[in-house]
């Protein structure tokens, strides 16, 4: 099994959209295979999804969604408001469902021991923090909820990469998530190989990106240029 580091997924997104893909719908076949793989190991029963302000964020909206069609008993934290279109009409959508939503802005609320012990009584965890371009240590409130998490019994389960996780080299400069399985999409990426412990069992989905936009030249190839010419070069 192939890997790609983080820059070159960046790459396969845009040309996907190039392609004429939504981003839109890769969110939702995203989030909706992760609630699958999670069904398909599992009974329904309680869910806690935590999701941060990406797209990562925005999958995690999406695995509420579904598993609160499949029976599950969802309950949503997040962390900021989405900062993407596709991410706001995915919470939008669940506050129109009878789902549970928290909206846990800083460090002291994620450290309480109400919110550690309710988020310990749920049976799965998802993980939706931080994607592949997150980089460093995880800032607050997401570091302490990572921690929350850790206190756990719960399954575990990743979107993408666990959270704390460098996805291009497997190192963690602080707290990171430890999952029992990890979904990512499309292909593995460099940094899952490097931390077998964090990442559990490592499920990679398709989630339907065009093979054409890896195998082809596009607006996502862009990225791997680096502009370093003089200012009076022609």
């Amino acid at each position: 099994m192939g890997a790609i580091s983080s820059l070159e997924m960046r790459a396969i997104d845009a040309n996907s959209h190039y392609l004429g893909i939504d981003p839109a719908a890769l969110m939702e076949n995203a989030g909706k295979q992760v609630a699958v793989e999670i069904s398909m190991r599992m009974k329904p029963s309680s869910v806690a999804i935590l999701c941060g302000p990406g797209n990562n964020g925005g999958d995690g909206f999406v695995v509420a969604r579904h598993m609160r069609n499949a029976g599950w008993r969802p309950s949503v934290v997040f962390t900021h408001e989405p900062r993407s279109r596709e991410s706001a009409g995915n919470l939008a959508a669940l506050r129109q469902m009878d789902v549970e939503i928290r909206h846990l802005t800083d460090s002291a609320q994620a450290r309480d021991q109400d919110f550690i012990g309710w988020l310990g009584g749920h049976d799965v965890i998802v993980d939706a923090l931080l994607g592949t371009g997150a980089r460093g240590a995880p800032r607050e409130p997401i570091a302490s909820m990572i921690d929350a998490a850790l206190e756990s019994r719960a399954y575990t389960v990743s979107v993408d990469v666990p959270s704390g996780m460098d996805s291009d080299t497997g190192e963690c400069e602080g707290p990171a998530f430890r999952a029992d399985l990890t979904i990512t999409f499309h292909m593995a990426k460099t940094g899952h190989a490097n931390c077998p412990e964090a990442i559990g069992e490592l499920v990679v989905a398709d989630i339907g990106i065009p093979i054409e936009a890896a195998a082809l030249a596009g607006p996502g190839d862009l990225l791997f240029v680096a502009d370093d010419r003089s200012g009076s070069s022609h």
